[in-house]
């Protein structure tokens, strides 16, 4: 989980509110309540109270889990009272009554004492509207009759009175003056309630699902602000409070380690092979989002390095086999002053080096691709020696013997070093390949140990047939003709 929350806080994702909630495993409600308190900081949210009312009883199976039964209950008298009001529907005394929360005596002499005044009302019903409103114009404005009524009553009436003008105003209202509005009918909802009230009617707006916010911006959030706030604190416990606060403090660290103040790493895990055509067009999308991106980027890994190496490993290869072929080509003009012989050995330890691919090819083994630069540098500087010693001797008996002496002379002066030296270099490598547990390394020694075998044999079996074939042009200007 938390190297899910790494990733995605590091690639600033923007996560809704029903992915943040599948992600560290909490209930989608509420995390829409977390989105919707952070969004809260920033907007003065207003709502009518039939608009506001109406949701809460509509949610009343979710709230239950919120909310105490004393607030469920008053949440279905607003409901009625703004829904008659709405309507401004004629209601008899028994339903002003189960409105108001009265007795119902007290309503019956009440609405009587209302017609009594207001003769010729039809049909003896009055409208929730005009039954409120002579109760808080008339009555409670009378000191003889108001004494009839407690101090509670009083507060209750008045306070109906201004939900139902609220109601049928259609004013909008924000939580602290719709605080303010329910407090004149009941004291089981606070400010607290209300504001959660609030935050669960936006977030419960279809326009809100789409906000996002970065799994960071929500860490930070829940520690910095929410274990705070005092309209949550009896919803969190202190075990929850200590995961919020180690969770924040592990996400931040981490963050700290990926991002830098020039560069910042993001780790990709792929199930890709090593080398081959998946991993290249894995590599091209790779590039392809990161060259969408602003600023500058590297890859880095085994696969990565891989892929780098193949596609430049043409023009480098090509460039590494030209420099260190010209480079033993001067040398060995120096020594012989002769075209004709460093090109041949040139040629010849190269063709050890193609000879060497081929049969890892034929093993069935990959090479690495510094593995390969490094053989071929080695095997050109050291086994081109062996080709300078033979085709030393045999240019120096070729002064005083045909080319079939001359070529039994070299053998003889030639063989034994070469064959030292060579079976060193051969043996040597090939145990050194199997006693490492890097598999570079041990792919190099290999390489140079079959390399060098190659090249012996070059030297040993072809070099001596080619001296004898271009003899006019290697043997040198004093050659016995």
């Amino acid at each position: 989980l938390l190297k899910n929350i790494m990733d995605l806080a590091l690639y600033d994702t923007g996560l809704r509110s029903q992915e943040a909630a599948a992600l560290f495993d909490m209930d989608a409600d509420t995390m829409k309540l977390l989105y919707a308190l952070k969004e809260s900081r920033n907007a003065a949210w207003r709502v009518t109270p039939a608009d506001m009312i109406a949701f809460l009883s509509s949610s009343k199976e979710t709230l239950s889990s919120m909310a105490d039964a004393e607030t469920m209950e008053q949440i279905d008298l607003l409901k009625r009272i703004t829904d008659a009001a709405a309507a401004d529907e004629a209601l008899d005394e028994k339903r002003l009554a189960e409105l108001t929360g009265m007795k119902e005596d007290q309503a019956e002499q009440l609405f009587l004492l209302y017609t009594y005044q207001n003769s010729g009302t039809a049909g003896w019903k009055l409208s929730a509207e005009q039954f409120i409103g002579f109760l808080t114009g008339e009555v409670l404005g009378d000191p003889e009759i108001s004494g009839r009524f407690g101090a509670d009553d009083r507060k209750k009436l008045t306070g109906t009175s201004a939900v139902i003008r609220g109601v049928i105003s259609g004013k909008q209202y924000t939580s602290k003056e719709m605080t303010a509005l329910f407090e004149g009918i009941t004291e089981d909802i606070d400010a607290n309630a209300i504001e959660l009230m609030y935050l669960y009617y936006a977030a419960n707006k279809p326009a809100d699902n789409t906000k996002t916010m970065a799994v960071d911006q929500l860490m930070n959030y829940l520690n910095d602000t929410l274990i705070h706030d005092d309209t949550f604190k009896t919803m969190l416990d202190a075990e929850t409070v200590a995961d919020i606060k180690q969770n924040a403090a592990d996400l931040n660290d981490g963050s700290r380690q990926l991002r830098g103040e020039q560069y910042s790493r993001l780790i990709l895990s792929a199930t890709v092979p090593e080398e081959g055509e998946e991993t290249r067009a894995f590599y091209d999308s790779i590039h392809a989002a990161c060259k969408s991106l602003r600023g500058e980027y590297h890859l880095i890994g085994s696969s990565a390095m891989n892929d780098e190496m193949s596609r430049t490993f043409g023009r480098e290869y090509l460039l590494i086999t030209l420099l260190t072929a010209a480079a033993i080509f001067l040398v060995v003009l120096l020594t012989f002053r002769s075209l004709a012989v460093p090109a041949i050995l040139v040629l010849l330890v190269q063709c050890g080096v193609y000879i060497t691919v081929t049969v890892i090819g034929f093993q069935g083994y990959s090479i690495h691709y510094l593995a390969l630069m490094i053989v071929q540098c080695i095997l050109m500087g050291s086994t081109i020696d062996y080709g300078i010693l033979f085709s030393n001797y045999y240019r120096e008996s070729r002064r005083t013997a045909p080319r079939g002496t001359a070529l039994q002379m070299a053998f003889q002066g030639s063989i034994h070093t070469i064959l030292t030296s060579g079976l060193i270099i051969v043996t040597v490598t090939a145990i050194l390949g199997q006693c490492f547990g890097e598999p570079t390394v041990e792919q190099i020694c290999q390489t140079i140990s079959i390399g060098a075998a190659s090249a012996i044999l070059l030297i040993l079996f072809i070099l001596p047939g080619i001296l004898a074939c271009l003899d006019s042009f290697t043997a040198g200007k004093h050659r016995l003709r």
